[in-house]
Parts: C-alpha cells; structure tokens; sequence
C-alpha cells in the first residue's frame, strides 16, 4: 500500500517460502526476474538463514547489488533465524523495526528510509498472522502496523507499506490500511479479480 504523498517508485514484494522447494533453481529465477524489472524497492517476507543456508535477504541483496535491513524475532546469536527483509536500490538512510501485539506471535514491522531520487521515502515490510481464524489477531496486528507507520520523526516524503497480510483484499481486518493508505495494486490493476475462485 502507498501513502498518497509518496514520490514515484517501483517496488515488489514477495513470500519467498524460506528454503521450501527447489531453492537453488527458484533463487536463480528469482533472481534473473528481478534484474530484469529493476525495482526500487523490495519487500520480501520467510527469509531464512540456517546452518549449510546463506541468510537469504544477504544473498539475493549481493546478487542484486541491492542495500538490505534483515529482521528476525529470533534472537540474533541464534544459527537458525527466521524472518523478512526490506532491500533497495537507493541509500537506506535510516531502519527500525517494531515487533507487533500479540508478542506471542512473533511477527514484526520493519522500516527502512531511503533517499529516492533527491526525496525520502518510508518503506516498511510485515507478514501478518495467517489462517482463516486468525481475523482478530491481524485486526490487533494492522491497529500496531499503523501505530508504527505514524511514529517516525523528522519529514518523509511518504509511506510505502508492503508484504503478506494473510487477508483477501475485500476481507475487514485490513480495512483500517485502506483509509490511510492507497492500494497500489488495486490502482494500477483496476480489472484483476482479487478474491480466489470459490471451489464447487
């Protein structure tokens, strides 16, 4: 989602699935995808590094040339770390990072302010609670999200908030981003069927 008085910017943003998969051949994909359309910014979430595993945020960064923020609910001295990541094209000047309520779920909000073409930008990545009786726990998690985006100091030129919220675009628990924030997608995207098929 982007906040209305943000600069133009290319950003993506993608649940990598940690290590599942064939990741070799899926980080090569990845990869060359991501050379080719150049983004800005990129917000990924299910990062992983793990002994015999490079910290995935470090790795695609380096391939990329790309500055990146890893974070991670597990303690940093820990081999095995789980987390997301933002990276980007453009000097991050600044970062930090809030673990949302419930502290139990152990999910989190990073942010990083870089300098875009003469003007800072606020881009800010999360993966809210998944499964389909978790509305209550999301709705909690998105009221900290917009605690966390209105708290920076000092001038932005604007918010971008991205990542996976676990939640169909017309469901009510994000409702709350809708009214501070533009959906990108949804702009630029004004005929996509956004809701899954319903299986017969």
């Amino acid at each position: 989602m982007r906040h209305r008085s943000a600069p133009s910017v290319t950003a993506v943003t993608l649940n990598l699935y940690h290590d599942r998969g064939d990741w070799p051949q899926r980080r090569a994909l990845i990869v060359e995808e991501l050379r080719k359309t150049k983004p800005d910014l990129i917000a990924l979430q299910e990062m992983l590094q793990a002994p015999g595993l490079r910290n995935q945020a470090e790795d695609l960064a380096e391939a990329l040339g790309h500055r990146y923020v890893f974070v991670s609910q597990d303690a940093q001295q820990l081999p095995r770390r789980y987390g997301n990541a933002n990276l980007s094209r453009h000097p991050i000047v600044r970062h930090d990072e809030v673990p949302l309520e419930p502290r139990d779920d152990y999910r989190s909000a990073a942010r990083v302010r870089v300098k875009l073409r003469g003007r800072m930008l606020d881009f800010v990545v999360t993966h809210l609670h998944p499964g389909e009786t978790g509305g209550e726990i999301r709705a909690q998690q998105v009221r900290h999200l917009l605690e966390f985006t209105g708290a920076v100091e000092g001038q932005s030129a604007g918010t971008i908030v991205a990542g996976d919220f676990n939640a169909t675009a017309g469901s009510e628990e994000p409702g709350p981003m809708h009214r501070a924030f533009a959906d990108a997608y949804a702009r630029l995207h004004a005929d996509a069927d956004f809701e899954p098929p319903t299986p017969r």
